[in-house]
């Protein structure tokens, strides 16, 4: 219901599931990256290894979709075809349409509600950040600077909001790389 209970279920799972001792890496893409910050800004025990952000302008700056909880249900499924998020063909059936974009909205809604909150210091660690040019202009992009001390790079791919749906074993060789530097 809340950013903050997202992010608290988010660390749960975490800490159940991973194996202690063994360093691990976060990755967020689109509103995760508000989930992963908070999560390697402290609220874990211990500190990530290595973080990936993906389909996010800086931190600071509110999404493009931060207020797209507030169109009406057709305004925000346009939204989300438009985003690269849904396929044309589901707009057909409003039953199944109902049901596939209730979380979507959920979502939505938590993205509305987050507020980053500049005095919790920047991340230490080193990162890597994916986004289209299309979706997020590289002038709000770059800007992550500002809140990751470690070593950052930047990959652009896609063009769309939902580029991992073209470019996922890019972006895994690229993950797999970087961990593989990091370990």
């Amino acid at each position: 219901n809340t950013m903050d209970e997202l992010i608290f279920d988010a660390k749960c799972q975490i800490e159940n599931s991973r194996k202690r001792n063994l360093p691990f890496a976060l990755l967020g893409y689109s509103m995760g990256c508000e989930v992963v910050f908070e999560l390697a800004q402290s609220v874990l025990g211990e500190s990530p290894k290595y973080l990936f952000f993906a389909a996010r302008e800086a931190i600071k700056y509110d999404t493009r979709g931060h207020d797209y909880c507030l169109l009406d249900k057709e305004e925000f499924a346009q939204k989300i075809i438009e985003l690269g998020g849904i396929d044309k063909r589901i707009m057909k059936d409003t039953g199944f349409l109902d049901i596939y974009m209730k979380p979507i909205y959920e979502d939505y809604k938590l993205l509305h509600d987050y507020v980053y909150n500049p005095n919790k210091g920047v991340l230490k660690q080193n990162t890597t950040i994916f986004y289209c040019k299309n979706d997020t202009p590289f002038d709000r992009v770059c800007e992550w600077k500002d809140v990751v001390a470690g070593t950052i790079d930047f990959y652009e791919m896609g063009d769309n909001h939902f580029f991992i749906n073209q470019h996922a074993k890019e972006m895994a060789d690229i993950i797999s790389d970087k961990l593989l530097e990091c370990m």
